[in-house]
C-alpha cells in the first residue's frame, strides 16, 4: 500500500462579479513541510500572509511573507 504524501496548500479566496475566485498562496508538495498561517494584513494595497513551514509551527526554520496586491484580485 502506497503511503500518501504530506501536503498542505494555503489558498487566498475572494468574490468577483459574485463569483468565488482563488488564488494558491504556497503548497508543500515538493517540501512535505507543515505549513501555517502566522497572520494576514489587509491594507489599502496588498494582502500580506505570513506562513511558517517546518517539523513544529513554533519551531519553524523557514518562514515566507507572501504580498498579494488588491489589484491582482478585482
Amino acid at each position: 500500500m502506497m503511503e500518501s504524501a504530506k501536503r498542505d496548500i494555503i489558498y487566498i479566496f475572494w468574490k468577483k462579479h459574485r463569483k468565488l475566485q482563488y488564488k494558491i498562496i504556497a503548497d508543500s508538495e515538493k517540501t512535505e513541510k507543515f505549513l501555517h498561517v502566522n497572520d494576514i494584513v489587509v491594507d489599502k494595497s496588498n494582502v500580506t500572509v505570513r506562513i511558517d513551514a517546518g517539523e513544529g509551527y513554533k519551531n519553524s526554520h523557514l518562514m515566507k511573507t507572501y504580498i498579494i496586491p488588491l489589484e491582482e484580485l478585482k
